[in-house]
């Protein structure tokens, strides 16, 4: 099998090459959370309650906040609109009122502040040209998942983790339970039009998708290019051994 080390050699070449042209300001997905200090909130049209562009060192990113899902603020996406109205127990039409209230409570509570943004990197979708990531975001100390619900204007459903201050996802969505609770009590927000006979407020969790990074994508790709190009390669110089033979 010695033929196989110049294949080994020849991956691993083009591997390092690779890595050392990759890009190294493109988000690496971890396990753990990443802490982002001082960063800006970015106004944009697209904005929701938990959806927003924020400016960080290493750049802009769109971060979409887990635990929690504000009503849409329009009707481009009507099924949507429809399962949040359902939720609670209000009309489309008011669902997205309460959407666009949650937008403007976004950008009151994040507006010319120090935010505070814990993120695993982990894909979150959307339809904007940026990349979308999951992630907890923190402002004078508060969550604002915390804010959105003790307000009304965010449904418990979506991809829930462990907090990044310790706290085990049930324990922090048990908190945030009881902010529903009184939110609800108090008629706050998408609450205050709440009929209960067509109210479904059963939270509803996905699971969070861990994709493999862009720069660890372009070094396998790099790696299945050079196993074929030094498979070929021995293959070629095989061949012309048995027929000089």
């Amino acid at each position: 099998m010695k033929w196989f080390l110049p294949v080994i050699a020849f991956i691993q070449l083009v591997t390092i090459e690779a890595a050392a042209n990759a890009d190294s300001s493109a988000p690496i997905h971890s396990r753990k959370f990443v802490r982002l200090n001082d960063c800006e909130f970015v106004s944009t049209e697209y904005a929701d309650g938990d959806s927003f562009r924020v400016r960080t060192a290493r750049g802009e990113f769109v971060f979409r906040l887990y635990y929690v899902d504000a009503p849409e603020s329009d009707e481009r996406f009507p099924d949507r609109n429809r399962e949040q109205a359902q939720y609670f127990g209000i009309t489309p039409a008011e669902s997205v009122a309460s959407g666009k209230a949650a937008a403007k409570l976004m950008r009151d509570t994040l507006t010319g502040k120090k935010i505070t943004v814990y993120t695993r990197w982990s894909s979150a979708l959307g339809s904007s040209r940026l990349p979308r990531f999951y992630a907890v975001v923190e402002v004078d100390g508060r969550g604002l998942s915390d804010v959105l619900v003790e307000n009304g204007l965010a449904r418990l459903h979506g991809v829930s983790v462990n907090h990044p201050d310790g706290r085990k996802a049930p324990d922090y969505i048990a908190t945030l339970q009881t902010l529903e609770r009184e939110a609800k009590a108090q008629k706050r927000g998408a609450w205050a039009n709440s009929r209960p006979e067509i109210e479904d407020s059963s939270m509803v969790e996905t699971p969070e998708v861990m994709e493999a990074s862009p720069w660890l994508e372009r070094i396998g790709f790099a790696g299945a290019g050079a196993a074929i190009v030094g498979a070929g390669w021995l293959l070629t110089k095989r061949r012309r051994r048995l027929h000089s033979h």
